[in-house]
């Protein structure tokens, strides 16, 4: 990939019709001292929660196999109910906004980590080097760990609302809020650009499929359709980053103190056996896909020769260099490969609808 076609994926990305969506909230955001705002965090949180479907008001706290009251008529199975209802009083905007980021408030204002990188941020928003150096691994376990932290606060801040019993035990059930990593990541991406990369389900499973050199003509990475340069691009990508290189980076980040202090936090909120969706995968999941997505930036500034790289100009009058922005955009857009059943789905709209999606 040279120069002009990435320059010309920057632009399409910038075109599309959520960039000035995401215009506003990188506006909104541009300021990290607003994170210690309790008005201005409670705004946030709602508007880039519900932007990005992700609102910390979507959570649980699990399910679990209940034989009072929760026995289907049918066969007299056991059915799931919830551990612990979440709190609909006051669960609207003013209510619940408020009280979270009230919470949360202190809970910032007290983290040293934070405050720190918020400091640091505001007087100089230092990019990563993307050259594999101890820089920029200490940057990236730096900002890992202030998104795991965010997320204890929040899920912590969500269990004092829905007011969880003391001790988190209920009928022999752990009780603690769901994870929510992915509002954690895109909510701290938008106030550290640079730094803090962006997590979900369909990213995390596109650096997977690019990482594991899963190169098939039903992938598609830039383009509408695969072509013979998306499948030099993925084939590349693979190559210059084996599995070895990915695994020793994110081994170094797991066994740092740092890290291995919030793991063993997560460790504890683990649900127990007779629970539905423990906490503790998550922290890998989320440091070996900020690893995948690292690596990536790493290649596209090797190959392209842009260094930092000038993604998207914003009408507030300040350019922002989001290589984070850029790699979630490339692994958003990488498709699984299609099933027998899908394909031949596809091929049927293609000729009703004559659908230019694949050869």
């Amino acid at each position: 990939m040279n120069t002009a076609q990435f320059n010309e994926e920057l632009k399409n990305i910038n075109a599309t019709s959520w960039g000035y969506g995401n215009e506003i909230l990188y506006c909104m955001a541009k300021d990290p001292n607003d994170l210690t705002d309790k008005d201005k965090l409670s705004g946030a949180i709602w508007l880039i929660g519900r932007a990005y479907a992700a609102s910390p008001q979507r959570r649980s706290y699990g399910t679990m196999k209940n034989t009072v009251g929760y026995i289907n008529s049918v066969g007299k199975t056991l059915a799931e109910c919830p551990i612990w209802p979440v709190r609909t009083q006051n669960d609207g905007r003013e209510g619940f906004f408020d009280e979270i980021a009230d919470e949360m408030q202190k809970l910032i204002n007290n983290d040293a980590e934070l405050n720190k990188l918020i400091k640091d941020y505001s007087k100089n928003p230092t990019a990563y080097l993307y050259d594999c150096s101890e820089f920029d691994i200490e940057k990236l376990i730096e900002s890992i760990g202030i998104v795991l932290n965010y997320n204890l606060f929040l899920s912590e801040s969500l269990e004092k609302f829905d007011e969880v019993p003391k001790g988190n035990t209920f009928n022999g059930s752990n009780v603690y809020c769901s994870n929510h990593i992915s509002f954690a990541s895109k909510f701290l991406h938008f106030y550290f650009p640079n730094r803090v990369f962006i997590i979900d389900n369909f990213a995390r499973e596109g650096g997977k499929l690019l990482f594991n050199g899963n190169i098939t003509t039903k992938l598609r990475t830039f383009y509408d359709a695969p072509t013979s340069a998306s499948n030099i691009f993925e084939a590349d990508v693979y190559k210059e980053f084996l599995k070895k290189k990915e695994k020793s980076i994110a081994t170094k980040i797991i066994d740092n103190p740092i890290i291995c202090r919030l793991g063993r936090v997560y460790d504890n909120r683990t649900r127990s056996a007779n629970a539905v969706s423990g906490d503790n995968s998550t922290v890998k999941d989320y440091i070996e896909h900020c690893v995948r997505s690292y690596l990536l930036g790493c290649y596209i500034t090797q190959k392209t020769e842009i260094t930092p790289i000038n993604q998207i100009k914003y009408g507030c009058s300040y350019v922002l260099e989001s290589m984070p922005r850029l790699t979630d955009a490339i692994f958003l857009n990488i498709k699984a490969p299609l099933s027998a059943v899908i394909a031949r789905h596809y091929s049927s709209i293609k000729r009703i609808y004559k659908v230019k999606y694949m050869k």
